[in-house]
């Protein structure tokens, strides 16, 4: 299976959504304005703003500039890496509560599994709690 990159980064937006903050990180600390935006990602400026509505629905950390009634920008915010390592962890502590409720039987190839992938998800929260 191939993933690809921006899925792995950002999964749980659509593409337009990740190509923006994208976009915007990389420029980082300039800000863009929105039709240069929609230009350089290529899409229809109305999608844009539909991306930038959407992220701000799922509380992603970004900046949006309102410079006049004409010029609206929009810019990175250094909080939105650290977003998904709390969503990462937040998701990683679920499943584990998950994988605990799964009870142990007599299949020693599906204890020894699920003990395997306990202990992995512990590792992994225990990695992301250090951060």
């Amino acid at each position: 299976m191939k993933l690809q990159k921006g899925t792995v980064t950002r999964h749980g937006i659509d593409k337009t959504s990740r190509r923006v903050l994208e976009t915007i990180l990389r420029c980082y600390p300039d800000s863009i304005e929105i039709n240069e935006l929609s230009k350089m990602i290529g899409v229809r400026s109305k999608t844009l703003k539909s991306s930038i509505t959407r992220l701000r629905k799922l509380n992603i950390p970004i900046n949006i500039l309102h410079i006049d009634e004409v010029e609206t920008r929009i810019k990175a915010s250094l909080k939105e890496p650290i977003y998904w390592i709390t969503n990462a962890k937040i998701s990683a502590d679920a499943l584990l509560t998950q994988i605990n409720e799964i009870e142990l039987n007599k299949n020693k190839t599906i204890n020894k599994k699920k003990l395997i992938l306990q202990r992995m998800y512990e590792e992994y929260i225990n990695e992301l709690n250090n951060l």
